[in-house]
């Protein structure tokens, strides 16, 4: 999934803020382990929906090395609170699965 966000750097090479168009690739994750059976006792744990950020970039090609090197730490020291913009509700497409079955009807003997 992607999300685009434009963040201003003010690079030290130049006289103004620069706005930068950055892409930022990521994929949802659960650390949920679904049914369980624990001592014969049953349970679902569905765990917690988080943003996991897989790359980001941006046209790098009118910037020098230093700035590109400025522009990634300014991306580095704001990238937590663009993921917490995302909303995981949105992200969710109608293509998206989770790696466990969710639907089962488990029948035990007692």
């Amino acid at each position: 999934m992607k999300h685009v966000v434009t963040i201003q750097v003010d690079l030290a090479t130049r006289s103004n803020i620069v706005p930068v168009e950055v892409t930022i690739e990521y994929h949802l994750e659960n650390d949920g382990v679904g049914h369980y059976e624990y001592w014969g006792s049953t349970g679902y744990d569905e765990g917690n929906t988080f943003i996991e950020v897989d790359e980001y970039h941006y046209d790098n090609s009118s910037f020098t090395p230093e700035e590109q090197e400025q522009i990634n730490a300014e991306i580095n020291s704001q990238l937590d609170a663009i993921v917490d913009t995302i909303s995981i509700d949105s992200a969710v497409d109608d293509h998206y699965e989770p790696e466990y079955d969710t639907h089962h009807d488990y029948e035990y003997d007692v």
